[in-house]
């Protein structure tokens, strides 16, 4: 030891000695003799070498001067060394020597708020010799001692002795806890020191609030993602307590250490863990809002502080978590959604990492709150982050406490892919947490689907891992695609995960090195940084690796464009010799009247028989496609143009639902019937993962124009059946006799008629086909060969049916209600044909007959009549086809 810590030991021991002895100088009956008897002592006591501090009471032999401040007793010089010390500050050779594990009580890690005696001679009953200074009976530097040590208990949430819990605050209550702790400090105590002390009190707050809050997160329900933050926060906690650790080695071996000093070590740690509350409190009030206090128990408790005019430390720490989060919104800059009632629910996921990075984002200018946050961001996100990494590139989903914004619903399962291979298992198997998936699940629920999750909707928003973090909201379609991806090869029977087989090699070739790399980084469970540029690339190179793997699958081995070109072979009759064919054979089927809504299978199973047999003929020109075994015959609900009208007129799901349930009331109160003819449609039936370009909906599109062409072929059948009719030879000789002339003239009519209606349809026909579908069919077949992913694929194949239908003008309305109405003129103009034949030979009948009477004074035969069936044709085709040409 130095002369000058020598010196300094010396002056410091003597001040405590003075003010010690100033307490005592009361209860001493001798006051003066003891005083003299210990000044004498003082000068012969020999000063001993600083040996290193035990933290546990051990039995010691200590220096006189040291064993005299034993303030416990009145006559201390005669006081027993030897005698059990009781746990008291008054009963300890020096405060110095106060370990800090004496002061915990042995029943609980926190001592439970109760009355404290604050003078010597009123002692608490409650535990033998527990003795407490007076704070006004010392001076400022004892004072200071005092505090030091009770602000070592304090700052990890143990109340001290002049630094108390609050009346208001229970700490046995979990929502208490979660806002953190509340003291009041001794009145008694010095300004100068009290100001130190309400500076430090907000970190036992905030120590004690974060305590409660990874207590409570570390259930399962909470999720990995929580986890890992609640590790990282640990890790702060942990060096907050080595640092308290450290002021107690200080307090135990230095006699210099004071409250300023403890504030100075003590000051950096109060704005780290400010943040770091920031983040919990706003968790807890969502998470926990069923615990937490109603603010009126809070404004009641403190208007009962205020009257009794106590002092707290709520001056320097608001802990009530509403107040704070909205605060933190205010800061931010941000929507203030707290003041809508949004609480309740588990945060959790993506959630957790939307608030880190919102966080983040906003407090970028202070590089403190950067770093802290960065580095929980980065902790907290590596769950999240290997089960992005697992599902891009192996199409693996492990979520099972849905963090991930990819959802899998375990009822598709590949029994129902056989069954209904389309559209179901690419929609429902996986998709995103949105809006859309929520919309299904309340609408599952509200039909009373016993396996519909229940929906949260406690907040309204979107929440847990259906938030996406900001920087991941861009590339959240390539990351479900990538997936998806790989779970349609899977289906095929490809193992994606055994890299080593030539059959992933062929597909997929070799893996990227980029994806390589963070591929190890999870092997080695070492840290994967998803907020860098790189992680970006390596999703887009994930993505592009599957996407190039499907189509070759597709390409080569589904051999899709083939398909293609067959469906266009019978959806849009390239060689429509089977359809003649079909026709004929089926010809009575088809001339049967049905309800749309009650359509009997067997009629179904009767026109797919025929269509099978008319394709597996030699002389159709499709006999030697492969897939002619995939073509159905199916009924529609309605005729083509109805529907196309409707869905042309239709605007949003809402509307369509309500025409639908108003067209099936009036038809059900009609009792509408329909010819099968106009109801046929072709249909195909698809494998997956074919079914991914030519899915329902794009069917669906091809049948909107394929009903219109096949509607076009049946009405240029039978106009030219009335034609074949109308050849023979009672139609074809000419009548001469004058009173015949007004018949021969109603012929003509009905001939020139029939010419232009067959016309228009042949017209129509040879545009969609000619002029619209060939062209872009062409096009077609030119991007699809030189896609390079099935992004670029499928929208190509969607392009085409689009354009087409919107070149055909299938989606105007006023065109489609023109031509609605010009069918149907031509519908009644063919099924008037046998009427036509009957009025032709009553005609004749009338004429042959006035002229065998001889009498040509008789008025002339009345061959027409007013309510003529041709009058009404001619008259709606007039009026049509003028308003078509305009």
């Amino acid at each position: 030891m130095s002369a000058k810590q020598y010196d300094r030991y010396l002056r410091r021991l003597s001040a405590v000695q003075h003010s010690t002895r100033r307490v005592m100088r009361t209860s001493v009956d001798e006051e003066e003799d003891v005083n003299e008897e210990n000044d004498n002592e003082v000068e012969r006591i020999p000063i001993p070498e600083l040996t290193p501090i035990a933290r546990t009471p051990a039995p010691r032999r200590l220096p006189p001067m040291i064993r005299q401040l034993d303030r416990g007793h009145p006559n201390t010089l005669t006081h027993d060394p030897s005698a059990p010390v009781a746990e008291s500050y008054l009963h300890e050779a020096s405060f110095v020597l106060n370990p800090l594990s004496g002061r915990t009580p042995n029943v609980a890690s926190r001592k439970l708020a109760r009355s404290r005696a604050y003078h010597v001679d009123e002692p608490d009953q409650s535990t033998p010799s527990q003795h407490i200074v007076n704070l006004l009976s010392v001076d400022a530097t004892l004072q200071d001692v005092l505090l030091v040590e009770d602000l070592l208990y304090v700052l990890i949430g143990i109340e001290g002795n002049y630094i108390q819990f609050s009346s208001d605050y229970k700490p046995d209550d979990l929502g208490h806890r979660l806002n953190g702790t509340r003291f009041v400090i001794d009145d008694s105590l010095n300004s100068s020191l009290r100001e130190l002390v309400e500076r430090m009190l907000p970190l036992s707050g905030y120590y004690t609030s974060i305590s409660a809050f990874l207590e409570c997160e570390s259930g399962l329900e909470y999720g990995t993602v929580m986890h890992a933050l609640c590790a990282a926060i640990r890790a702060q906690l942990k060096t907050y307590e080595e640092l308290v650790a450290q002021m107690e080695e200080r307090l135990l071996s230095s006699p210099d250490f004071t409250l300023q000093q403890l504030w100075l070590q003590m000051r950096p740690m109060l704005r780290t863990f400010s943040l770091i509350h920031s983040v919990t409190s706003e968790i807890a009030s969502i998470t926990h809002a069923d615990v937490l206090p109603r603010e009126d128990e809070n404004d009641e408790e403190d208007d009962v502080d205020n009257e009794d005019g106590s002092s707290s430390s709520d001056a320097g720490f608001d802990s009530d978590a509403s107040q704070l989060e909205r605060d933190r919104r205010a800061l931010l800059g941000m929507e203030d959604d707290f003041e809508q009632g949004i609480v309740g629910g588990i945060v959790k996921g993506g959630e957790v990492l939307s608030m880190l990075w919102d966080r983040l984002t906003h407090l970028g200018g202070d590089p403190l709150a950067h770093n802290l946050y960065l580095e929980l961001f980065r902790e907290a996100s590596q769950p999240y982050a290997r089960m992005l990494l697992r599902w891009i590139t192996s199409g693996v989903l492990l979520d099972p406490y849905e963090e991930f914004m990819v959802v899998e619903d375990a009822r598709v399962t590949r029994a129902s892919l056989e069954s209904d291979p389309t559209d179901e298992y690419w929609e429902r198997r996986y998709m995103l947490r949105d809006e859309r998936f929520y919309a299904q699940q309340e609408q599952q629920a509200r039909d009373g689907d016993p396996m519909a999750d229940d929906v949260d909707e406690a907040r309204g928003e979107l929440t847990g891992g259906a938030k996406i973090p900001a920087f991941l909201e861009p590339w959240k379609h390539k990351i479900l695609l990538a997936g998806k991806y790989l779970n349609a090869i899977r289906e095929c029977g490809i193992d994606v995960s055994n890299v080593l087989s030539d059959r992933v090699q062929t597909l997929f070739g070799s893996q990227d090195a980029h994806v390589e790399s963070y591929l190890a980084l999870d092997a080695k469970l070492e840290r994967v940084v998803m907020d860098d540029e790189s992680f970006a690339v390596c999703i887009e190179r994930a993505y592009q690796r599957a996407n190039a793997a499907l189509l070759c699958l597709l390409k080569k081995d589904k051999d899709i464009i083939a398909r293609l070109c067959s469906l266009k072979h019978y959806f849009f009759f390239a060689h429509a010799d089977f359809l003649q064919t079909f026709l004929d054979q089926s010809e009575h089927e088809l001339r049967k009247v049905v309800d749309p809504q009650r359509i009997r299978e067997t009629t179904l199973m009767r026109l797919q028989t025929q269509l099978d047999m008319a394709l597996g003929s030699s002389d159709t020109v499709g006999f030697l496609d492969p897939y002619r075994e995939d073509l159905r015959v199916d009924l529609a609900k309605e005729r083509a143009y109805d529907q196309l009208q409707r869905i042309a007129d239709t605007k949003g799901v809402i509307e369509i639902a309500k025409l639908r349930a108003k067209q099936q009331a009036e038809r059900q109160h009609q009792g509408t019937r329909e010819v099968v003819m106009y109801l046929l449609q072709f249909d195909v039936h698809v494998q997956f993962p074919v079914s991914l370009v030519i899915s329902k909906k794009n069917i669906l599109r091809w049948q909107f124009i394929h009903r219109c062409l096949l509607l076009f072929k049946l009405l240029e059948r039978a106009l030219t059946d009335v034609w074949v009719d109308q050849t023979a030879s009672s139609w074809r000789r000419r009548d001469r006799r004058p009173h015949a002339a007004p018949m021969e003239r109603w012929k003509m009519r009905i001939h020139l008629l029939r010419q232009r209606m067959l016309l228009l349809v042949q017209q129509l026909l040879a545009f969609y086909t000619s002029e619209v579908l060939e062209p872009n069919w062409h096009d077609l077949e030119c991007k699809l060969l030189e896609a390079r992913s099935v992004d670029q694929f499928m929208k190509h194949h969607f392009d085409f049916l689009n354009t087409c239908r919107k070149e055909c003008m299938l989606t105007d309305y006023r065109y489609l209600e023109c031509h609605r109405k010009i069918m149907n003129t031509i519908t009644a103009f063919t099924e008037s044909k046998a009427r036509f034949a009957e009025q032709y030979a009553n005609m004749q009948t009338a004429v042959d007959a006035w002229y065998e009477q001889g009498d040509e004074s008789a008025p002339a035969p009345q061959l027409i009549d007013d309510g003529d069936i041709l009058v009404k044709i001619e008259a709606s085709w007039n009026k049509h086809a003028r308003v078509c040409c305009i």
